[in-house]
């Protein structure tokens, strides 16, 4: 059971870096063709990119913590119990956060195509 755990939380990280990650690869490609043609609209889209990449730190620090967490776990203290139970908290939350922050992004760079169409 606890290695289906583990593995479900992986998955789940690597979606997320996938999404944030492929979208500002996306966004950056669309703004480098839009400096050859029309550069007066590279701010309106840059929002979205940065909000992107920060989705990205938000998961890579996510994948820093569950290593954190399971180390702590490994120990027999109840205080690395404890400490490893904050890191799994931190790192849910903030796996969380990287999808709130993809949807935002999405909804920033709708705005941003809605305005120039």
């Amino acid at each position: 059971m606890f290695r289906s755990v583990i593995q479900s939380g992986q998955n789940a990280i690597r979606s997320s870096f996938l999404l944030n990650g492929g979208a500002a690869v996306a966004m950056l490609a669309f703004i480098g063709k839009l400096t050859d043609t029309q550069a007066a609209k590279i701010p309106a889209f840059s929002s979205s990119l940065t909000i992107f990449v920060i989705g990205v730190l938000l998961i890579t620090i996510t994948s820093g913590l569950t290593y954190l967490c399971q180390w702590f776990y490994a120990g027999e203290s109840r205080r690395k119990s404890k400490a490893g139970f904050a890191f799994n908290i931190a790192a849910i939350v903030l796996g969380l956060c990287s999808y709130g922050v993809f949807i935002w992004g999405v909804c920033e760079a709708y705005a941003a195509f809605i305005h120039f169409a």
